[in-house]
């Protein structure tokens, strides 16, 4: 949404991670950012030009847009989080995901798990990071009553069988 404030143009921007829909409501959550900062406006009026046509743009200021720069996006601010805890500031990751099966990323947070850094993964669905162990990071189904701030790793299959990664054995 574009408002007229003052003299200026003023840019709200709601950035969701699904449709909102009841069904769905029951089994997990969908979450919402409501923005008026420039940066992520003009990044998701850039996107939108470039999903119509009308831009070539491939880079944002702020967002990470796949298939371009999400991997490596989140890479480096799981690496961020690392040298925050290596200098003695707090260092805190939570991702939700409805699957993980990128092991570039995985990878990325067992290794910020074994640094120290506190991490959080709910997934929806599959997901290639085993268990909660001092050695990876903890997992979590999620849904209304256990959204982003469960204590228990997860407690479905899908969340823990997923691949040979699973139980406390860091990647190699």
């Amino acid at each position: 949404m574009v408002r007229q404030e003052g003299d200026t143009l003023r840019r709200y921007s709601h950035v969701g991670t699904g449709n909102y829909h009841p069904k769905t409501a029951r089994l997990y959550e969908d979450l919402g950012l409501l923005t008026a900062d420039p940066q992520v406006g003009a990044d998701l009026s850039d996107l939108f030009n470039r999903l119509s046509g009308y831009s070539r743009r491939e880079t944002y200021r702020r967002l990470l847009v796949a298939p371009k720069s999400l991997r490596d996006g989140l890479i480096a601010r799981i690496n961020k989080e690392v040298q925050h805890h290596r200098a003695g500031r707090p260092a805190f990751i939570r991702i939700k995901v409805n699957s993980m099966v990128d092991e570039a990323i995985i990878d990325s947070l067992y290794r910020a798990s074994q640094a120290g850094v506190q991490v959080d993964v709910g997934c929806a669905a599959s997901a290639r990071c085993g268990p909660a162990s001092p050695a990876c990071p903890r997992t979590s189904a999620y849904g209304p009553s256990s959204a982003a701030s469960s204590n228990t790793p997860a407690s479905s299959a899908s969340a823990t069988e997923a691949s040979p990664r699973c139980g406390s054995a860091a990647p190699t």
